[in-house]
C-alpha cells in the first residue's frame, strides 16, 4: 500500500463530533470495544461517501474507511443505503449546517460542493496514524470559524489519529 494517497472527499473529516452519534444510531457498531461491526462497514462507508457526494458509490473508499477504523485499503462491499440512512444523513448535513454560524443560510449541495468535496493528500505517520492536508480554497475564512475542532480525529474505533492541516 502507499503511504501517500489523493483523496475526494477531505471535508468528511468536518463531521468528527457527529460520526459517534451517528453509527451509534444506524447500529453500524458492535463489541466491547466497540468498533464499527465487519459485517457493516460497507453500509458504514456508503453512510460517510452519501455524507460528502449524495451518492453511496462514488471516489475512493480510503478516508472513509479510515474513519470506519479500517485499513485504507480494504475491501468494503458496495452497499445501497435505506432510505431511513439517507435520511439520516440529511438530519446530520442539516445539523452541521446549523451549527455552523458562517454558513447557515448554506444549502447541503452548497455545503457539499464547496467543504466536503476537496481534495486531500493522506499520508501515513506513524502506528496506525495519518496526516490529511486539505487543498485550500478562498472559502476556508469560513473554515476558521468552525465551532468544533477537527485538526486531530480519533474516535474509539479508530486504531490511530488522523490529523488534518486546513
Amino acid at each position: 500500500m502507499p503511504t501517500d494517497r489523493l483523496v475526494g472527499e477531505a471535508g468528511l473529516v468536518l463531521f468528527t463530533p457527529y460520526l459517534p452519534a451517528l453509527f451509534n444510531r444506524i447500529g453500524v457498531l458492535a463489541g466491547d470495544p466497540q468498533r464499527v461491526a465487519p459485517a457493516e462497514l460497507g453500509r458504514a462507508v456508503a453512510m460517510l461517501r452519501y455524507l460528502a457526494t449524495h451518492s453511496e458509490q462514488a471516489g475512493d473508499p480510503a478516508l472513509p474507511l479510515i474513519l470506519c477504523g479500517s485499513a485504507p485499503d480494504a475491501d468494503v462491499p458496495a452497499v445501497e443505503l435505506a432510505e431511513d440512512d439517507r435520511a439520516m444523513a440529511e438530519t446530520i448535513i442539516a445539523s452541521l449546517i446549523a451549527n455552523w454560524p458562517a454558513i447557515r443560510s448554506t444549502s447541503p449541495q452548497g455545503l457539499r460542493e464547496a467543504f466536503l468535496q476537496r481534495q486531500g493528500q493522506l499520508s501515513l505517520r506513524g502506528e496506525g496514524g495519518w496526516q490529511l492536508k486539505v487543498q485550500r480554497k478562498a472559502l476556508d475564512v469560513l473554515v476558521d470559524q468552525v465551532p468544533w475542532s477537527f485538526t486531530t480525529v480519533l474516535h474509539r474505533w479508530m486504531p490511530g489519529p488522523v490529523q488534518v492541516v486546513w
